[in-house]
């Protein structure tokens, strides 16, 4: 009787874990030996006070979600002007840099910033860069403008052991807007969400042209991440043009945790190209965990000092193994 008893406790706990905490499920350990890359998405929320401290917060809750490894990470809104403040020193004059060498200290491993090519994205909320850990060398960055002052950024990569090549993508698309009289007549906007969700779909064209065109045979396949500023209800099943576009040539990460999700998913998403669209790519990702970190409206304590949260977006994160095998159909293309 002691013994089922137990059992039953056993068993209680782990589903808890599961309602806490659901990519519990997944075992950390054969995780941290499998892992070949880790994605994370973070929009930075430049506006807001404290952004020095918040960047040492927002390092912080990374290294505590998953200590072994920096990864690839997309970020959005970097600091409109340049920065002097960054408690790692005044070199690191960017939300990026700043960024890059809170990591470094924290997982005592190097890591490399690039911001967009567009510098006077500095100056406002487009400000983009990416941050990739020292398993990765940068073999260049481009960046194109994709309307209404929003950019698609790619940084180049090119793993230094295994010799992979990735392209990986940054972009922020537009939010929800005013509507001007002459928008009105012109474009034919009837409010703000319909103007939002018109020029996302102009952006996501544009995103979707670019990448395909970029594609080269023998890369991995293309990776894109950022804030959309849209998703999909998980419930009613409703989401906008934009996102079914992007889904129709890429995969959504979040969508393998829908039975976990709310009824929204959020806008801050990572997408990686399904092998229809990319057929000349190099293997596969293997999703291993979600590594979603709670930020928005989340009180946390950096350097002793409460911060009522450290940007108003969550952290969007996947970890996956790298699965390189012979495409018996591109052997078959190329005889």
């Amino acid at each position: 009787m002691t013994i089922v008893i137990k059992y039953k406790n056993i068993i209680v706990i782990f589903l808890g874990m599961l309602i806490l905490n659901p990519t519990a499920l997944y075992g950390y350990g054969k995780e941290r030996k499998e892992v070949a890359l880790l994605v994370r998405t973070i929009n930075l929320h430049h506006s807001a006070a404290d952004y020095p401290l918040r960047i040492r917060g927002i390092a912080q809750e990374f290294y505590h979600n998953y200590p072994h490894q920096i990864g690839l990470i997309s970020i959005q809104e970097l600091k409109k002007r340049k920065m002097s403040d960054c408690l790692c020193g005044e070199s690191f004059d960017n939300g990026a840099k700043c960024l890059a060498a809170e990591l470094a200290l924290r997982y005592g491993q190097k890591a490399h910033a690039r911001i967009s090519e567009r510098y006077r994205l500095q100056e406002n909320a487009g400000g983009l860069g990416v941050i990739a850990d020292d398993n990765w060398k940068i073999m260049g960055t481009k960046t194109w403008s994709i309307g209404d002052d929003r950019f698609l950024m790619e940084v180049f990569l090119e793993h230094k052991t295994e010799g992979y090549r990735l392209r990986f993508y940054n972009a922020h698309l537009s939010i929800y807007g005013s509507v001007k009289w002459y928008e009105k007549i012109l474009y034919g906007y009837t409010s703000g969400k319909d103007k939002g969700q018109k020029r996302r779909s102009i952006q996501v064209s544009k995103i979707i042209e670019i990448v395909r065109d970029r594609a080269k045979p023998g890369e991995l396949p293309p990776i894109v991440a950022g804030d959309f500023n849209a998703g999909q209800n998980f419930v009613t099943g409703e989401t906008e043009v934009s996102v079914r576009m992007m889904e129709a040539h890429f995969q959504r990460q979040i969508d393998g945790f829908r039975e976990y999700c709310s009824d929204y998913t959020v806008t801050d998403n990572i997408y990686i190209g399904k092998k229809e669209t990319f057929p000349e790519s190099k293997g596969y990702f293997q999703l291993l965990k979600w590594h979603r970190i709670y930020m928005d409206k989340k009180p946390v304590l950096v350097g002793g000092k409460r911060i009522d949260e450290l940007t108003d977006h969550n952290a969007e994160g996947f970890s996956f193994t790298i699965i390189i095998k012979p495409d018996k159909d591109v052997q078959k293309r190329r005889q």
